[in-house]
């Protein structure tokens, strides 16, 4: 056996060297027969012996072959079984019992072998206590980030080393540090026996970032994530692996979750100052990076901080001071003509000389009171007039200078500097007035130039009062005159608030032209500020049509340009604004307060004290959200302050008593109920005669909300019932999705609020009543109804509705969730009578919950032992309590609204195992109001008419490609019926389809939809335009007089949703409900298209075959779920079905 040993492996080409033990040795070690000591002595020399290292690799290949029952109980006996030979070992392996204290490990030398594998694969044989497995690997990922530090951010226990940034890929693997190719073995080993230990995950993602493989990590440290939710060690290491992907703002929003449950965490804090800087939240990382050396003022890792702080805090004040020095006065300006320097020095800042030059200068040069002309004022007017059109070929100065002997003249440019100075101070009414005055003088004096800017300034203030028809007509018509001449500032600007003008009014396409029509306009005239407006513009734009990606780059870019020259403050104010909005959107509320934070810094040295004020209230709404109370209430207050020091308008005023409304829910929230409800009384009298419907409606939800938290019910019904009225009333006149979302927002406390004050005083029926009005409003929404008076009865829902459905629901059990203010409410219904359970505790963890919930069904990957976890607790949440209700044999019909609507009941997991799917077939309603509207029909029969539609229309553009399948899936649906029209390909037109579904009983849709805040619909090609795809949208499907429609399948992506994952106007599966159509399938995320279209064929299998279409959907699941390749519920509850049981 020992000849056969020498000649096997590498070692066959290698001779032994004196002092190589015997070749037998290398089987004991691997088979662990030798004492630790001796084990370690060996290890050492093999790392330089290539013979030894050889045999050794051989000997553990060998051992680590399948063992027989006879060998494992042989294993079991050996010394090295016991724990403490293991501990033993893992102290020497880590280097713990090292006579030598500062001597650095056996396995840090530089010379990389290739026998370390083997190694890593002796470790697993001869430690089998996993803890220990699991230090040594943590310990050698450490080791292996100070050996060769890839990044900047830093690994926990990790000993600080220098950043090196190197040139070029690795040359090979072996380039690696010795360390983590053993421990990349260990844990290669330990997850094939832990392929879902969240701890391994975590040290695989570890693994994969030093490796430099940064998707790789994070979607290891995902998985860890979801089986261990809120771990601070995997959301700091998910944060670096966004970060090294240059996901900052993910990295910001996963750092800020671990200092929310660790607020001292020094490699969190450390990190995110790193992080922060990257989205230029530099005063943020300036804090983190000083709070960082508190509490590690004598770490190794210190004074790179100390580096950091010092150079933020440079760049701060540096900043800072340019926007502090003083434009020169046109004294200085003559003074100093003949400056070489002047003219560059000037045109660093040269919008802001022409901002005042229009409100200052001009009226000092020209004063309507003859003998006081200022002539330092018109030489300095000159100079720029010569310098805008020398630099910037910007002729608009020059031609208004050249009618400045008209006798108008004085009086024009009068009231146009105060038309500025009125925009500028948030005095929008004014601003309007004396620009009209302006324009009056200039058109009298034929004075074109002066006209144009004139005409700029209204349409300016009347695009901020949301005058949007006036402006957009008005900017039109400016820009088209505008545009004879070479004035590229003016143009670009009436650009911009033709196009801003247009979005207000639906048109948010113009509104994206515009921007970046004139940020090429602005880069071409070399107007930098102007380029930044424009770019925040596209921000905005972007955001609107649902590329959150292009709008974080396009803030980040423009951030980037605005830290790097002199621009006015309010340039960088909108574009951390709109960071700010972005980071809202994207469900990010620690980027959001960061980005609020920066904006406050920056126009708080604005003379705009409204706009000043308002921004205060945004920090602080954006603080409450994120349960940042104090913080909250800091802002809250200087709010106030600022609002009391601004002109007094009656926009002002509203925006006041917002501020206090908010402020006294704060107050509540903080148990300060005394103080909030003084605050109320206080304002009330200048509340209640205000026509302002949202802010009269908000005043009352709030003290009614406020009443409850006292438990005086009865007082917060009384409150509450005149808001409900005013809701109401502003329901009937809305006829946008984003009219409906923002009308959701304000409106729904006040009818959850008194659902559950009436729940709350025992009237169970009064309070479902009262819900069920609540899940009805998008039925009522637009009805374009007279206004009620408050009081009027009408506005409240028919209390005879429901006593007469109940003998109705015989069949099924109509299960409510209503996440109220109090906590959360579930009502049971049927023939039986009507139940209520009520759970008064803070609904957030539920809501977490079923958020990520909805993330790991929706994620084929997601881990399906955390899945199943949040499976059973959201069922011992939302089904326990009832469970006593539900009986065998009938239908489940669920209502749920908000963050409960994404969660898929069918995949809920009771005690013993079973998901709900499999006890009951499950249907989801919008309601009672919506289920009064369905037809009721028979069974879905082949004799059917039914227009099948396998759509290939794509978008690149949206990353939409063509689908491949859809037109054998349409195929084989219309072979089920004995009359379909079958529409595919380029036949598959939006004019062919709405043709065909007024006649059509049976629709079925296959291709893509598209989900994005601007367009939702079903993606049809454009009759002979086929590269261009248009949508069957909601309104599309309103436009149909009538649908004769039993059952419409949405074979597509996300098509029980609409835009940002609302219901609405905007979703396809609600319209069709709303329509009558009794039975919908629909999708709840992006589905799989080759098992979507097993998951359909073997629906309508059933569905024909008698079934009815709950009971086929619970057939279809419980198949795909028996088989083990889609046993995951990403595949069989992605389809639901909506309306009739």
């Amino acid at each position: 056996m020992a000849s056969d040993f020498e000649n096997a492996g590498s070692g066959k080409h290698q001779r032994p060297q004196p002092g190589c033990p015997a070749p037998l040795i290398w089987y004991e070690i691997a088979s662990g027969e030798l004492a630790p000591e001796s084990t370690q002595e060996y290890l050492q020399h093999a790392t330089g012996c290539d013979y030894c290292g050889g045999l050794l690799s051989n000997a553990v290949s060998d051992l680590r072959e399948e063992t027989t029952a006879a060998e494992a109980r042989q294993i079991a006996a050996l010394e090295s079984a016991r724990p403490d030979w293991q501990r033993r070992l893992a102290r020497q392996i880590t280097g713990k019992s090292s006579s030598e204290p500062h001597a650095d490990p056996w396995w840090s030398t530089k010379r990389v072998r290739w026998f370390a594998l083997a190694t890593a694969a002796l470790a697993v044989v001869v430690i089998a206590v996993q803890p220990l497995q699991l230090q040594i690997a943590e310990t050698l990922l450490a080791s292996a980030y100070s050996d060769q530090r890839p990044m900047k951010l830093r690994m926990a226990g990790a000993k600080h080393a220098e950043f090196k940034v190197e040139r070029g890929p690795r040359q090979s693997s072996l380039d690696r540090p010795t360390t983590l190719l053993v421990a990349e073995a260990l844990i290669s080993i330990q997850m094939g026996s832990h392929p879902s230990d969240s701890n391994w995950l975590r040290a695989k993602g570890r693994a994969d970032l030093l490796d430099g493989k940064y998707e790789a990590a994070r979607e290891s440290l995902t998985r860890a994530l979801q089986l261990s939710p809120k771990s601070p060690d995997i959301l700091t290491d998910l944060a670096t692996a966004c970060s090294q992907k240059e996901d900052y703002a993910q990295a910001f929003e996963y750092l800020s979750q671990v200092l929310a449950i660790k607020p001292d965490d020094p490699v969190a804090l450390f990190n995110r100052a790193i992080v922060g800087e990257q989205l230029h939240l530099y005063r943020q990382s300036l804090d983190d990076a000083e709070r960082y050396l508190k509490i590690e003022p004598n770490s190794e890792w210190a004074s790179e901080a100390s580096v950091r702080a010092n150079e933020i805090r440079t760049k701060i004040q540096k900043h800072d001071q340019s926007h502090a020095a003083p434009l020169r006065s046109p004294v200085q300006l003559v003074m100093s003509a003949g400056n070489p320097d002047l003219r560059a020095e000037v045109d660093q800042r040269i919008e802001e000389y022409l901002n005042q030059a229009v409100s200052s200068w001009l009226p000092q040069a020209y004063p309507e009171v003859a003998g006081k002309a200022d002539p330092a004022a018109r030489q300095a007017l000159f100079f720029l007039a010569d310098l805008t059109s020398q630099q910037h070929n910007d002729r608009w100065l020059s031609d208004l200078l050249r009618g400045s002997s008209s006798a108008n003249f004085p009086s024009a440019v009068a009231a146009l500097a105060r038309a500025v100075r009125a925009n500028e101070s948030g005095e929008y009414d004014a601003a309007t007035e004396a620009s009209i005055r302006s324009h009056r003088f200039f058109r009298a004096s034929g004075n074109v130039a002066g006209a144009l800017h004139a005409e700029f300034e209204q349409t300016f203030a009347g695009q901020l009062k949301r005058d949007s028809e006036a402006c957009r007509r008005q900017a039109t018509a400016s820009l088209s005159e505008s545009e004879r001449y070479s004035y590229p500032w003016l143009q670009i600007q009436l650009g911009l608030e033709k196009g801003v003008c247009s979005a207000l009014m639906g048109d948010v396409g113009a509104d994206e032209k515009a921007a970046h029509g004139a940020m090429a306009k602005a880069k071409t005239s070399q107007y930098g500020a102007v380029y930044l407006r424009a770019l925040s513009f596209a921000v905005s734009d972007a955001l609107d049509t649902g590329d959150s990606a292009y709008s974080l780059n396009l803030a980040i870019n423009g951030l980037e340009r605005y830290w790097s020259a002199s621009f006015p403050a309010k340039r960088g104010y909108a574009l951390y604004q709109d960071l700010a909005y972005l980071a809202e959107s994207d469900g990010r509320p620690n980027l959001r307060v960061a980005a609020w934070r920066e904006s406050v810094s920056l126009i708080d040295s604005d003379e705009d004290l409204l706009h000043r004020a308002m921004a205060h209230k945004a920090l602080a709404d954006a603080a409450t959200a994120n349960k940042q109370l104090r913080v909250a209430e800091q802002q809250y207050a200087e709010a106030a302050r600022l609002f009391g020091l601004a002109p007094q308008t009656g926009a002002s005023r509203s925006r006041r008593l917002e501020n206090e409304i908010r402020t006294a829910r704060l107050e509540s929230g903080l148990g300060r109920f005394d103080g909030a409800i003084a605050r109320l009384t206080s304002i009330q009298d200048q509340v209640r005669p205000l026509p302002n419907n949202y802010l009269v409606r908000m005043f009352y939800s709030t003290l009614g909300e406020l009443q409850l938290r006292m438990h005086r019910e009865a007082e917060a019904e009384q409150t509450l019932r005149p808001a409900l009225a005013l809701a109401e009333q502003s329901l009937a006149t809305l006829g946008s999705e984003v009219e409906r979302m923002n009308w959701s927002k304000s409106a729904a406390p006040v009818y959850l609020a008194l659902a559950e004050a009436e729940l709350a005083q025992g009237r169970f029926q009064e309070s479902l009543q009262l819900y069920e009005w609540y899940l009805g409003a998008s039925q009522r929404a637009g009805a374009n109804v007279q206004p009620r008076k408050a009081q009027n009865a009408s506005s409240w829902p028919d209390p005879s509705q429901l006593p007469s459905r109940l003998p109705l629901l015989s069949r099924e059990t109509v299960v409510a969730y209503g996440l109220l203010p109090g906590g959360l409410a579930i009502w049971v219904y049927d023939d039986r009578g009507v139940r209520a359970e009520w759970i008064p505790k803070t609904t957030q963890d539920l809501q977490d919950l079923a958020s990520r919930f909805g993330d790991l069904s929706s994620d084929p990957k997601s881990e399906l032992s955390a899945l199943r976890r949040d499976a059973h607790s959201l069922y011992e949440s939302l089904i326990a309590p009832v469970e006593g209700r539900l009986v065998p044999g009938r239908t489940l019909v669920v209502e749920a609204e908000g963050p409960l609507a994404r969660v898929p009941f069918e995949a809920l997991l009771d005690s013993n195992g079973h998901y709900l799917i499999e006890r009951w077939p499950v249907v989801h309603s919008l309601g009672q109001d919506s289920d009064v509207r369905l037809r009721n029909v028979g069974t879905i029969s082949p004799d059917l008419s039914a227009l099948v539609v396998g759509s290939t229309a794509s978008s690149i553009a949206d990353g939409l490609i063509p689908l491949p399948d859809v037109a054998a899936e349409a195929d084989s649906v219309a072979s089920g019926f004995h009359a379909a029209i079958v529409l595919k390909g380029p036949d598959a037109s939006l004019s062919a389809v709405r043709d065909e579904l007024p006649v059509a009983e049976v629709f079925h849709f296959a291709g893509h939809s598209l989900s994005t805040p601007d367009k939702t619909g079903l993606m049809l090609t454009n009759g002979e335009h086929s590269d261009s795809p248009v949508v069957l949208d909601a309104d599309a499907l309103r436009r149909i007089k009538s649908l004769s429609m039993r059952l419409a399948v949405l074979s597509a992506c996300s098509t029980a949703s609409g835009s940002g994952g609302s219901g609405g106007f905007n979703s396809v599966t609600e319209a069709l409900l709303r329509a009558g159509v009794p039975h919908v399938v629909a999708s709840r995320w992006a589905v799989d298209s080759v098992e979507a279209r097993a998951f359909v064929e073997d629906f309508y299998r059933n569905a024909l075959a008698g079934q009815s279409v709950s009971d086929a959907i619970r057939l279809t699941s419980r198949k795909m779920l028996s088989n083990p390749r889609t046993a995951h519920p990403y595949y069989w509850s992605a389809f639901a079905a909506y309306g009739r049981p």
